[in-house]
């Protein structure tokens, strides 16, 4: 129901009450000058009612209306959530791109970097280093947080192995307190042997949340 079927139900009201009084309008008045008259207390019992009408169609309109608006928002949140779980948590991904596996490292009382948890089947952590057991693309992420305001660095290095020499991937410096973040995307083969070098190690903070890195292995589909 809308607008269009409230006008058309007013306009049944007004035929049906001019075909209730059939008389001027002018007659009317001259007729109904006292409250006492037949025709004027039925016309304002008719009036009430007509009234009462309206005012309940108008009140149903309204619940309607906000009905079916609150219809099509949860049926466009249903849609959104499906599209949502199709795309398989690979947003911003370039097309053909997805991930393989993961690991994450923190350091432990020996600072030494260990995998929490250790479940990838792509790396395998070895005295703070991480081999490659799979080739293909690598995304590196580190975060280390440093407590002094003191010239730091951090240093991600592909280390020496056979036929390869050590080389410098990427490389952050920091000159004050707080956090210092790097990002990378390398390509690796399989053996490869990779790690990450923190200057100096005696300024950074020790909570797994505060310094971390940790490597996601995609796969070309």
């Amino acid at each position: 129901m809308g607008v269009s079927s409230t006008c058309f139900t007013v306009n049944i009201y007004l035929g049906f009450t001019m075909r209730l009084f059939p008389f001027s309008w002018s007659l009317l008045v001259t007729e109904m000058t006292s409250a006492s008259h037949p025709r004027f207390r039925l016309l304002i019992g008719w009036c009430c009612l007509m009234s009462s009408a309206l005012l309940i169609m108008t009140v149903y309109l309204a619940i309607m209306t906000k009905w079916e608006k609150k219809s099509e928002t949860s049926d466009k949140e249903t849609n959104s959530t499906a599209i949502s779980g199709n795309t398989d948590q690979r947003i911003g991904l370039p097309p053909g791109l997805s991930i393989n596996d993961y690991i994450h490292l923190i350091r432990d009382s020996k600072e030494i970097w260990i995998c929490h948890p250790c479940t990838s089947s792509s790396f395998t952590p070895k005295n703070s280093t991480v081999e490659i057991t799979v080739s293909g693309l690598y995304f590196f992420h580190a975060q280390v947080t440093f407590l002094n305001p003191n010239k730091a660095s951090v240093t991600l290095l592909k280390n020496k192995g056979p036929g390869t020499q050590k080389r410098i991937l990427s490389k952050v410096k920091h000159d004050r307190s707080g956090t210092a973040t790097m990002i990378r995307l390398v390509e690796l083969k399989k053996g490869d042997s990779i790690s990450l070098e923190i200057e100096p190690t005696n300024s950074i903070s020790r909570l797994d949340s505060d310094t971390y890195w940790e490597i996601i292995f995609f796969n070309y589909k």
